[in-house]
């Protein structure tokens, strides 16, 4: 059991919930996603799974869009005090899967792991990694951590951060991206943004075993 101890509205339809453990602290690897039921009124006692964006320690802490009636609900009721019942954690999408050097692509709230993969480094150093990041939005007003994202590249010469605006400059192009038969991908957002990415990398013959994504289209 889990109790909601801060909760942040980011955006408009985006929600960065804070928690910590009662007895028992999950144990998870950065990447990886829980079931989780919350408690409290007006609040629908169903699960629904969601990346966890910190890293393994005592705290957790989640975000959630409003994309449909559960989170809906969820963005405008939730409160510190809440309860939240988890289950897990499960997925493989992990960054050391992959080479050295690496492209992560995110879209929407498929930032969340590469929050959490971020912070590991920030916390224990890149090593030997070098990462290419780009993260898709429609517009300014829709993008998270944008700040944060920024200061971690003026910090390390090994992370390169490629904010993509659709409104602005449109969408993001495998074909843009430099020496890409060169390093491991990884995508996560949504499934629209999936398939065109996966058809243009088909296309540019990027081997098959260099790319990685999580379907986690039952949200």
């Amino acid at each position: 059991m889990y109790k909601v101890v801060e909760v942040q509205r980011l955006t408009s339809q985006v929600l960065r919930i804070f928690l910590e453990p009662g007895t028992e602290i999950l144990k998870f690897l950065p990447g990886q996603f829980c079931f989780f039921r919350f408690g409290g009124k007006n609040i629908s006692n169903e699960s629904h799974p969601f990346t966890i964006c910190s890293t393994p320690g005592q705290h957790l802490e989640i975000i959630v869009k409003d994309l449909g009636d559960y989170t809906h609900n969820l963005y405008k009721s939730l409160k510190p005090g809440n309860t939240a019942l988890l289950e897990g954690p499960y997925g493989h999408f992990n960054f050391d899967q992959g080479m050295e050097k690496q492209v992560w692509i995110a879209g929407g709230v498929g930032v969340a792991p590469f929050i959490s993969w971020l912070r590991k480094f920030d916390a224990e150093g890149f090593g030997e990694y070098e990462i290419d990041f780009h993260y898709c939005f429609h517009n300014r007003a829709d993008a998270v951590y944008l700040e944060w994202f920024e200061e971690i590249q003026l910090k390390y010469e090994k992370f390169s951060f490629n904010p993509v605006c659709s409104e602005e400059t449109g969408h993001l192009k495998a074909k843009n991206i430099s020496n890409i038969h060169e390093k491991s991908i990884f995508i996560c957002g949504p499934k629209k943004l999936r398939r065109v990415l996966l058809k243009d990398l088909k296309i540019l013959r990027v081997p098959q075993q260099n790319i990685f994504f999580e379907d986690f289209d039952f949200v």
